[in-house]
């Protein structure tokens, strides 16, 4: 029997749509034990007791600020459980204050796995409330305790797709389980008991023929409850309002209400306890809540099992379920007269109506069944959860996309394949960038404590950005380190300050004079190098020219080669379409690249060349289409490039100074950078449809794979081996 202690900021009897989720799946998964930890709230209420199979446990004095209370109060009594009851993962219920206690739970007993659900309505900025509007006090007093669950969390489940969107913002790389809400629908089921709709009806003074519109919803300002009110203005005085639901606009809406002298037609019945709502829907003839913003919105789904056609704004995760005249009819937001045209529409149109009630039942008994739901919370987030390897991974980086680069795309690949093996990776990326360098590194050395300290094992893709504050942080909390050395910073510093042309292997044995910056890099990399465990390289060839300058030893060192992805499907070129794509900087050789095509394009007037800047996957597209790849840079470690071309079968022009000549001299022809002579004789040579051949069987010949799982093994074994 497995244990689980879920941090809730309320729980019943006060009852929500988070509440009732944790309820209705707890009571459903039967192989494991349900704690939850949430504010006492009312001194009433004991501080321990069973609601079902669920123990919950209250901590705080039985007043409002108790919310406030949690995330100390909750850790310390989350510790004390935990030692007793040995809890096999935690579960926290929304970002929240529950969600403090959570993560400093998480950081207190980091071998815990723990998975974050979100349910919120309200936006984040609905966050600013704390500081009374000031942004800036925000950020720094409210907004980091608002994302440090997002920072130690294992795994995420949202209940739609505009939670998903949310989640990603706060956390680009933890994996995402879309797992929404859903209904008791036998519970809803109002054709069983057709005397509630009499009997509601009666208790409230509608007349059979009045229309009647009901909203469940609490009474506070996203769910625009102003616009229903205002609605009944511009209908006729058959056309009623029931507000099931209470919250500090009460008196307000009221107020609104006299003012319009709509308030004979409008009911407030206040509170409700869950298992009356299906008999307050069985009056309705319409459901309608026209939110301004809404993460899930549960009370539809209710509604549509009811057998409720539902009026709703086209916002958040309501777009998840509603589609426009087929499950519901969309309104705009703040906008009561089209509130009000809609729910003409339903009064008037039976045929229409019957359709949405059919259509919306039928979505509501095939994906929100809580039966459903709970099974894949199961099997979708608790299983993967237990199974979790116990070593945790921390990639830092220096860049990751939507930042458009080969180690952007290497670092998310290589998380993805460790989160595929079992293991928790995460990502922290350099930054943040508006800050001059040196507060930079500075700033992101304090954001990579609390990751450095869950994690077990730390992969570093720079020397220099993010290598240095990492490695310091690794060294502080004494985990296993390596260093991924895929390029040359000083090097590449050099050749743009001064333009010389000089390639990798000769820059270290020629006499050059470094200024300050460089020197500084030169020192600071070293030392990086010299305090993590293994420093990885690319490529042998990179390797050999680093020993000696950067001091290493080759017991310190390791190799694990590039990726190399199995064949993609491309397009036969139909034009002699030379693609050249990257950062147009001096060691690109860009402008011998352009010289040398004009040589050759004076030779063989059809040639074409594309200089190209663009995101992965638009490359990708481009190189499909392509008729060859050239790659001119003074030096290249273990180009991406060329890799990314060879998957497509398209021959290349490449450097001579690189590091997997080994591999690959055989599928494209090597040029001296330096000779734009030599460059324009490579382009003339790959033009001629006999030597084009040529390099096009030895492609389709080539069959080696090195994928981002065999990569990520590797690096398993390095660390394994240490």
């Amino acid at each position: 029997m497995k244990k689980i202690i879920v941090f809730s900021t309320d729980f019943l009897p006060h009852i929500g749509g988070a509440e009732l989720a944790i309820r209705e799946i707890a009571e459903r998964i039967t192989d494991t034990t349900f704690h939850v930890l949430t504010a006492r709230f009312d001194g009433a209420l004991p501080s321990r007791e069973m609601i079902g199979k669920i123990t919950v446990h209250r901590v705080g004095f039985g007043f409002s600020f108790d919310k406030f209370l949690l995330p100390i109060f909750g850790l310390v009594k989350a510790v004390r459980l935990h030692r007793r009851e040995k809890f096999d993962a935690s579960w926290c219920m929304m970002a929240s204050h529950a969600s403090i206690a959570a993560a400093f739970f998480k950081i207190f007993r980091r071998r815990i796995p723990l998975v974050l659900t979100l349910q919120e309505g309200d936006e984040e900025e609905h966050l600013l409330r704390y500081t009374k509007g000031n942004k800036f006090l925000y950020k720094i007093l409210i907004r980091p305790w608002h994302q440090l669950i997002f920072l130690v969390t294992d795994s995420i489940t949202v209940i739609s797709k505009h939670l998903e969107s949310r989640a990603r913002k706060n956390n680009c790389t933890t994996p995402i389980v879309i797992i929404p809400n859903g209904v008791a629908i036998a519970d809803f089921d109002t054709t069983k008991h057709p005397e509630w709709r009499i009997q509601m009806r009666r208790a409230f003074n509608f007349a059979d023929a009045d229309f009647v519109t009901i909203t469940v919803s609490r009474l506070v300002l996203k769910n625009r409850v102003e616009d229903c009110i205002r609605a009944l203005s511009d209908l006729p005085p058959s056309y009623k309002l029931l507000i099931v639901g209470s919250g500090p606009l009460q008196k307000e809406l009221e107020g609104i209400a006299h003012e319009l002298g709509v308030s004979p037609r409008v009911v407030f019945a206040g509170s409700v306890i869950p298992s009356e709502v299906p008999r307050f829907l069985s009056a309705a003839d319409a459901f309608v809540r026209p939110s301004a913003s809404e993460g899930f919105g549960s009370a539809f789904i209710e509604a549509m099992a009811a057998r409720v056609p539902v009026i709703a704004t086209a916002i958040g995760g309501i777009v998840d379920f509603l589609e426009d005249k087929k499950t519901g009819l969309f309104c705009e937001v703040e906008n009561p007269k089209d509130v009000a045209r809609k729910i003409n529409v339903l009064a008037r149109d039976f045929a229409l109506r019957g359709l949405i009630v059919e259509e919306a039942y039928a979505l509501v008994r095939q994906k929100y069944d809580w039966s459903a739901i709970a099974a894949r919370m199961q099997v979708e987030a608790f299983v993967p959860l237990f199974a979790l390897r116990k070593e945790r991974i921390l990639i830092a980086t220096g860049i990751y996309p939507p930042d458009v680069g080969g180690p952007a795309i290497y670092a998310q690949e290589l998380t993805r394949a460790f989160q595929e093996r079992g293991h928790v990776s995460s990502v922290s990326v350099f930054g943040p960038r508006k800050l001059p360098s040196g507060l930079r590194h500075i700033v992101y050395f304090f954001r990579l404590l609390i990751p450095v300290f869950l994690a077990d094992w730390v992969i570093i893709l720079d020397t220099l950005s993010a290598g240095v504050p990492a490695t310091l942080a690794a060294k502080i909390f004494r985990r296993v380190s390596l260093m991924r050395v895929g390029g040359d910073f000083v090097w590449e510093q050099y050749i743009e300050r001064t333009d010389a042309r000089i390639p990798l292997p000769l820059f270290y044995n020629t006499s050059i004079q470094l200024n300050r910056k460089e020197r500084l890099a030169l020192f600071l990399t070293r030392w990086s190098l010299k305090h993590v465990h293994r420093v990885v390289f690319t490529t042998e060839w990179q390797r050999n020219i680093w020993m000696q300058p950067y001091r290493l030893s080759s017991a310190h060192t390791a190799v694990v080669e590039n990726f190399y992805g199995e064949k993609l499907p491309a397009v036969t070129p139909v034009r002699k379409n030379f693609v050249w794509a990257g950062r147009d900087i001096r060691l690109k050789n860009v402008t011998a690249l352009k010289e040398a095509f004009a040589a050759a394009k004076k030779q063989i007037p059809d040639l074409e060349l594309s200089l190209l800047s663009l995101p992965h996957d638009a490359l990708l597209v481009e190189l499909s289409r392509a008729y060859a790849v050239v790659v001119p840079t003074l030096s290249e470690v273990s180009p991406n490039l060329i890799m990314e071309v060879i998957r497509f079968g398209k021959p290349f022009i490449l450097t001579e100074h690189n590091g997997i000549s080994d591999r690959v001299r055989d599928l494209g022809i090597l040029i001296d950078p330096l000779k734009t002579e030599d460059i324009t004789e490579a382009i003339v040579t790959l033009a001629d449809g006999r030597h084009y051949s040529k390099y096009d069987r030895n492609l389709k010949a080539f069959s080696f794979v090195h994928n981002w799982g065999h990569i990520a093994e590797e690096y398993s074994k390095v660390f394994t081996s240490l």
